[in-house]
């Protein structure tokens, strides 16, 4: 199907737009915090691709919203280069091949590309030629491997749930739904593997961006020390490891003690020089005097949107928990909705000035992941609660970056589940209406008088998007997922609360502070 040359500008022009910010900024991302001492190229690369891989997959949702509410007028009636429904259902076939494609890439790149970067550098020898590093590598790559193709073997041959009777005519039309999607062996093992990896990434959003959305806001409205005041922390400590030091080599005979003082007096000296010119310029104190009222500003305006999410969040869960059931992967069709979801319906509202609800939706994806990533620096990355790496600007080691593609990874598809739940209707529909059909009338003038209701599940005039379709039905066919993934967001919000009480009763830190303990680290 051609799509209309305004469409297709309206629709291609943001998203080809999106893809190339993704590019620099993960190009920059990774080249800003990688470590300047320790360097893989093949680490970087692989590292870049995988970010701008799983990105691509948020930037695709905006574009699969534009097109199917662009498909009805503002009446609720088709347009005309989409009155046919054959036409119809092969661009969505479209965007749905586009979907597998980037979900099929993103596990070879799980488990395949990443593990081999990851053990390529870690049998990195000066004097070893590349082809035996990717020999060994590839001997420890070849079990994530193994593990892929089970996964995907279990997802094509388990026998998943028939969609189970409901009690009313909505869950009727929800199973009409997932009867009408085409039953592929190949589609339900991808759907498989991909549900597996977004358990995994909501995990990782319990943690990290739970944590993230209350403690980065509240770190930036109450700021970091002053340079000077740190450099006179630094110098009063110096002192008085100095003083014992002098104390440690007056004793007859040295020990351990005196050379874990000597290196601790060693790294303030350090601090010390690289503290004192930007204590001593009044040009740096009057620059972040006048950020310091932005800085506020901004946190508030970013704490205020961390409450608007976890607001959101709450209300949606509460509704699921209200009108819905376990059995059916906690789907809460509009009918049942009751509580109001303030994320929602600004999308909606936004949509009908376009692109407003791009820059929006945009805007929210990308808070959530930046908290995520203040989150891990302020946490380290971490696997089952021990910290593997220290993630810092100019300090993180190739294993500790590849390791963080992972967690990322992880953490966007779970973000494109959050966003379902955040915006149910918006990402589901939106902002397509349609007339209900009313057996008494007798001719199209009474059909059109109807009262235009926006979308919902089940409406013979109304197309759902391939995201929102992707979940319901798999939803549907093994309800475990969507359980796990709504019990997984009150995980989100309960590490919400964790962070906001360890945000407001932790001090202030200076970069002093956190040069230290990367020091101590890289000492160990």
């Amino acid at each position: 199907m051609s799509l209309p040359a305004s469409i297709a500008a309206y629709g291609w022009i943001p998203f080809l737009g999106a893809l190339a910010v993704i590019l620099l900024f993960s190009t920059f991302f990774i080249r800003h915090h990688q470590s300047s001492n320790e360097y893989e190229t093949s680490s970087s690369i692989v590292a870049v691709f995988a970010l701008v891989l799983t990105l691509s997959t948020s930037a695709l949702l905006p574009l699969d919203v534009f097109l199917v509410s662009w498909m009805k007028t503002a009446n609720g009636t088709f347009q005309d280069w989409a009155q046919n429904s054959t036409d119809r259902q092969e661009l969505e076939s479209d965007v749905m091949t586009a979907y597998y494609a980037l979900y099929g890439t993103i596990t070879l790149t799980t488990f395949l590309l990443l593990p081999l970067a990851y053990f390529y550098y870690e049998e990195r020898d000066d004097d070893r030629p590349w082809r035996p590093r990717l020999f060994n590598a590839m001997k420890y790559a070849i079990g994530f491997v193994v593990l892929a193709g089970i996964i995907l073997l279990t997802g094509a041959f388990i026998p998943l749930n028939d969609p189970v009777s409901g009690n009313g005519t909505v869950w009727d039309d929800l199973r009409i739904i997932v009867q009408s999607f085409e039953k592929n062996g190949g589609q339900d093992a991808i759907s498989f593997m991909v549900s597996i990896l977004c358990v995994i990434g909501m995990l990782f959003n319990a943690l990290y961006t739970g944590f993230g959305m209350a403690s980065w806001p509240v770190n930036m409205m109450r700021g970091s020390r002053s340079i000077r005041h740190q450099y006179e922390d630094v110098v009063a400590r110096r002192a008085e490891i100095r003083r014992e030091l002098t104390v440690a080599n007056s004793r007859l005979y040295p020990n351990l003690r005196n050379r874990e003082i000597q290196e601790r007096e060693r790294l303030l000296a350090r601090q010390e020089r690289e503290l004192e010119p930007a204590a001593r310029s009044r040009v740096r104190a009057f620059l972040g005097n006048a950020w310091r009222p932005f800085q506020i500003l901004l946190g508030f305006s970013m704490f205020l949107l961390a409450g608007l999410i976890a607001v959101s969040l709450l209300l949606t869960n509460i509704d699921k928990a209200m009108h819905s059931h376990m059995r059916f992967g906690y789907i809460l069709p509009r009918q049942n909705r009751t509580l109001p979801n303030p994320i929602d319906w600004v999308l909606v509202k936004s949509q009908q000035l376009f692109p407003l609800d791009f820059i929006f939706y945009g805007m929210t994806v990308a808070f959530l992941l930046f908290v995520t990533v203040m989150a891990v620096k302020d946490l380290g990355l971490r696997c089952f609660c021990v910290r593997l790496f220290r993630f810092r600007p100019h300090g993180t080691r190739p294993q500790g970056i590849l390791f963080l593609c992972f967690i990322l990874t992880f953490s966007v598809l779970g973000l494109n589940v959050i966003s379902y739940f955040l915006s149910p209707q918006y990402s589901t529909f939106g902002s397509q209406h349609y007339r209900p059909y009313v057996e008494e009338f007798e001719n199209l003038a009474s059909y059109t008088d109807a009262e235009l209701k926006p979308c919902e599940e089940g409406a013979i005039d109304c197309e759902m998007t391939r995201n929102s379709y992707f979940l319901v039905c798999y939803f549907f066919k093994a309800w475990f997922f969507g359980a796990c993934y709504y019990w997984l967001s009150w995980g989100i919000l309960v590490f919400y609360v964790i962070g906001l009480l360890y945000s407001l009763a932790r001090r202030a830190r200076g970069a002093a502070e956190e040069a230290e303990e990367d020091s101590y680290d890289d000492l160990e």
